[in-house]
């Protein structure tokens, strides 16, 4: 069978040698101009790695780190002067990639780690690590840069919170994957509104089950853990319409209180950068061996 040849990649693409001639035709430049194109982008890319280089190295984290808790705050308040009263404090939570980064840098002591707490429970008949907001994100977004140890804590925990978001999913007829995105429910100036939704009894935030908010950029994130189940939850969110031009659309708001009377659910047709970039590392890490 006869394969047909892969596009070029970028840096291909950018490095690619042609024939300049003194008198180009306009089917010769026509032809040169993704050459041209991929370069500059190449170009600009480079630029922007070796500024996040220059920023992250120049960064010191310690800055908001409660010795005394041994905790991250969850921010500085510039107008008082202090660090926020609030912290991070679970292990099951996006915040441990700052944690473990923190740490490799010495920026913050290795006790830090085992102060995260580890709250349990049992659901679904599985041992189960808990987090506070019971989403995907809290889970799985560590993943995109960290890798999984078989058998370790936190391999039982993403195993555990994907089952449960699929059980939940199936329990209630629709998609799986629940995690923070924009919502059917619009400010004044007509811009979605967007907060932390997640799985009743893996977070343990009173009122998660007043909402049903369901984002595709979730089930990304699950591809390391049950990419079958992940692509055919994908799958299923595209054939009720979530696929636009620009990648999937943010969510879908099952919430009964939100849902126009007759529709099943309302899409939000936003899309979040964050979301979609979190959404090309988990597919990149997927098809190239976990690169990132």
């Amino acid at each position: 069978m006869e394969q047909k040849p892969s596009s070029p990649t970028l840096f291909e693409l950018a490095h690619c040698t042609t024939q300049m001639h003194a008198q180009q035709t306009a089917a010769q430049q026509t032809a040169a101009a993704p050459q041209t194109h991929a370069r500059e982008l190449l170009d600009r890319l480079n630029r922007l790695i070796k500024l996040a280089q220059a920023q992250a190295s120049g960064m010191n984290m310690s800055f908001l780190f409660d010795a005394e808790r041994r905790l991250f705050s969850i921010g500085y308040n510039v107008q008082e002067c202090r660090l926020d009263g609030s912290y991070y404090d679970f292990l099951a939570s996006e915040a441990r990639l700052a944690s473990y980064v923190a740490i490799a840098r010495s920026d913050v002591p290795n006790e830090h780690w085992f102060t995260l707490g580890r709250p349990f429970s049992v659901l679904d008949g599985r041992t189960t690590l808990l987090s506070w907001n019971g989403t995907m994100f809290e889970y799985l977004m560590p993943l995109l840069l960290k890798r999984v140890f078989s058998g370790s804590l936190l391999e039982t925990a993403y195993k555990a919170a994907v089952a449960r978001h699929i059980n939940y999913g199936k329990a209630r007829g629709i998609p799986w994957g629940i995690s923070e995105a924009a919502f059917s429910a619009l400010d004044n100036n007509k811009v979605y509104q967007y907060q932390a939704f997640g799985v009743p009894g893996l977070g343990l935030k009173r009122g998660l089950e007043q909402d049903l908010v369901v984002a595709p950029y979730a089930s990304m994130l699950a591809l390391p853990i049950a990419p079958q189940k992940a692509v055919a939850n994908l799958k299923a969110l595209e054939s009720i319409g979530m696929l636009g031009r620009f990648g999937f659309f943010d969510s879908i708001d099952y919430t009964r209180q939100r849902r126009p009377e007759g529709e099943r659910g309302v899409i939000i047709y936003a899309t979040m950068a964050h979301h979609q970039g979190m959404s090309l590392v988990a597919i990149n890490n997927f098809l190239n061996n976990n690169l990132m």
